[in-house]
């Protein structure tokens, strides 16, 4: 619904479930165009505090989901109050997007068309318990949701057997339930993972379309890791976002701790926390609970985490 306002010149939207805006098509281009750019808004810079680079950053400061006349940023960039960007206004076509997607709730929706979903077999055996299982685990198996205590509206996600038991349509992830939750928020209270936790990011996504399509079989697979290779972004950061970022992200943040960045990870590992929990040490529970990390990724966040004081 659109009710246009003189005084202001702006349209007022309505949250409308028959128009969803999609974060990563439609929100997350205008702000990394326009506004995550050096010196102003990117992660070295963060002009006053604010990183618009992604959707953690984005959400983590002058967002209020639901009301988007609340959210600090709707406001400069409709220039109520600084204007922003200052020299390059944005057309009112985009600023209707942003308070659009802030009033449907500010969730990291993904655009359903934008997932290219393999429906052939690559060749490459894509694995239930190497690549799949890690991202129910961290994003939906959680306590409350969809554990083997809660099994929330009858999905379990804890084992190959209770994730197949409901949900999934082996060779068809679009007609698969688990692959529709994901994908689409036409249904905000359907949507999964629920707001404030973040959606799943493309690749798992994809990942999970991948395996349904590929059979949804529970393959044996042996996990493609080097000990010796401990980058950061290359090594590190898929393994936290994988095993650890569904339970330590923004709107989900478990014993208050986010590991969104790799100055939170830093932080967690310089006081001794990271390794204590990944080895169940000196009184701290084991992380992650499923025990999914092979002794390989293991012993790679442990060579990282000697690294930052070499």
């Amino acid at each position: 619904m659109l009710l246009f306002l003189s005084c202001t010149h702006e349209t007022t939207l309505q949250p409308d479930s028959e128009q969803t805006v999609y974060f990563n098509t439609q929100v997350l281009p205008i702000f990394t165009n326009s506004c995550a750019l050096s010196g102003c808004h990117n992660s070295a810079t963060r002009e006053e505090g604010y990183e618009l680079s992604n959707y953690a950053t984005i959400t983590s400061k002058g967002i209020t989901p639901g009301d988007a006349l609340k959210s600090t940023i709707y406001e400069t960039i409709i220039g109520s109050s600084k204007l922003m960007p200052p020299d390059n206004p944005l057309p009112i076509e985009q600023r209707n997007l942003i308070r659009l997607w802030i009033d449907q709730g500010a969730a990291n929706t993904i655009d359903p068309e934008s997932i290219i979903i393999d429906t052939t077999t690559s060749g490459a055996l894509f694995c239930f318990e190497r690549d799949v299982h890690p991202i129910l685990v961290s994003n939906c198996s959680t306590s409350g949701c969809h554990d083997a205590a809660t099994h929330e509206e009858g999905y379990n996600f804890t084992t190959y057997e209770s994730t197949m038991n409901k949900g999934v349509v082996a060779n068809n992830a679009s007609q698969s339930k688990i692959y529709k939750v994901i994908t689409t928020s036409q249904n905000e209270d359907d949507f999964m993972p629920p707001s404030p936790r973040a959606a799943l990011s493309s690749q798992e996504v994809q990942d999970i379309a991948r395996w349904i399509n590929e059979g949804a079989k529970n393959e044996e697979c042996a996990n493609q890791c080097d000990a010796n290779s401990f980058n950061y972004s290359a090594n590190i950061a898929p393994l936290v976002q994988r095993y650890c970022q569904g339970c330590h992200q923004s709107g989900a943040s478990n014993g208050n701790v986010l590991l969104e960045t790799e100055n939170q990870l830093v932080s967690i590992a310089n006081d001794g926390r990271l390794l204590n929990t990944l080895n169940a040490t000196n009184g701290y529970a084991k992380m992650p609970p499923s025990g999914n990390l092979s002794t390989c990724e293991k012993q790679q966040i442990t060579n990282w985490v000697n690294s930052l004081t070499q």
